[in-house]
């Protein structure tokens, strides 16, 4: 969610801390802004929301929608410039290289991450509550073998 709420608000505010990507202007979303930033952001905040959701599918679903918008943010830049402008960050070489990281790719690839994982621990979470479902349903079997195995070690030889 807090990624997703970053790739968001970082374009948006992003000005008022020298930290704006082509631009310093502030609470001005260009189409290019949308497109790269604050579209995958909204899907990745929409898939940290979902994954709240107890159930498994629309967890499942969040999940995806978080990669999508992750996978958005790192290959977007670099196939903008096929229907777009090519993009460039202004400022210092470092401060460049902190918002080509800071705006995509770190964020894109932290959110990708997370929604592989959160995907994982879905595929987890199926099995360990079928574990815990199993000894319960074979209880009576369990009790009736070790009343057994008592009754072979009590007789007489």
């Amino acid at each position: 969610m807090l990624l997703g709420a970053w790739a968001i608000f970082a374009p948006l505010v992003g000005g008022y801390f020298s930290y704006g990507f082509a631009t310093q202007s502030t609470w001005l979303a260009s189409n290019r802004q949308w497109q790269l930033d604050i579209g995958p952001g909204a899907l990745a905040l929409a898939g940290g929301l979902l994954l709240l959701v107890p159930l498994r599918a629309p967890a499942w679903l969040a999940a995806l929608l978080a990669a999508v918008g992750g996978i958005w943010l790192v290959v977007g830049p670099s196939i903008y410039p096929l229907w777009g402008t090519q993009i460039f960050p202004t400022g210092s070489t470092e401060l460049r290289m902190f918002k080509w990281i800071g705006y995509f790719y770190g964020t894109g690839g932290l959110t990708v991450f997370l929604a592989a994982f959160a995907q994982g621990m879905l595929s987890r979470r199926i099995r360990v509550a079928e574990e815990r479902v199993s000894p319960a349903a074979d209880e009576p079997l369990a009790r009736e073998r070790t009343e057994a195995a008592e009754h072979v070690v009590q007789s007489p030889p």
